[in-house]
């Protein structure tokens, strides 16, 4: 199970320094007090001074472990070097993995198709039958925030092509999380709206010039 040793003036202060390092509430922690000098008064050299132990619940360790023990499946039988790393157990159940050991990018895809695909069927697989719905996030050699940097400057360059021309343009399809980095971008701009279009889970962004007299 994930867990970190953390020190603290109080119990309280140690347990807050954990949830926030572990990215998770208290409810989601297991406590165990290694040192506790916070009641004493004299003798200690540099303060008072508590140290616990604080470890992720088994519900939530479960799944993570349960949702890497599927994907490094998957990949194996892909890439059979690959292997998954669990990279981050955040509040609200979601759960980060890593693949490492694909030097080829194979795992990746053409703009992250495979990456997306693996994502789907892992949250598919892990949520199946389970009490415990987490959101899992898969990244492969930092592509994730490569790709949001990409997709930044590409909302950027539309924008501006969208003002210039004072016509709609739109983006190629993306997944919800790539979509949602689009919008976020343009609607900074309070002259541009953004909507999405198509079915399914692929769909483009619209940036749309704002009517000046509206």
């Amino acid at each position: 199970m994930p867990s970190i040793e953390v020190v603290g003036k109080t119990i309280e202060e140690a347990i807050e320094k954990a949830c926030q390092k572990l990215r998770v509430s208290r409810e989601d922690l297991k406590i165990e007090i290694i040192q506790d000098d916070s009641t004493k008064r004299f003798g200690l050299i540099g303060g008072r001074k508590v140290k616990i132990k604080a470890t992720v619940n088994f519900k939530l360790e479960e799944s993570s472990q349960k949702a890497k023990q599927i994907l490094e499946s998957l990949v194996k039988s892909i890439v059979p070097s690959a292997y998954v790393e669990i990279k981050e157990v955040e509040i609200q159940n979601r759960i980060h993995l890593e693949i490492k050991g694909d030097t080829s990018g194979l795992l990746i895809g053409r703009h992250g198709k495979t990456l997306n695909a693996l994502e789907y069927l892992v949250n598919k697989m892990a949520n199946k039958n389970s009490n415990t719905n987490c959101s899992i996030f898969v990244d492969s050699s930092g592509y994730r925030q490569r790709r949001q940097r990409y997709l930044t400057n590409l909302a950027r360059k539309l924008s501006e092509e969208a003002k210039r021309t004072n016509r709609p343009v739109s983006t190629d399809p993306l997944t919800s999380r790539e979509r949602r980095i689009v919008h976020v971008v343009v609607n900074k701009d309070k002259r541009l709206v953004t909507y999405s279009e198509g079915e399914a889970e692929l769909k483009r962004v619209v940036i749309v010039p704002k009517d000046e007299d509206g």
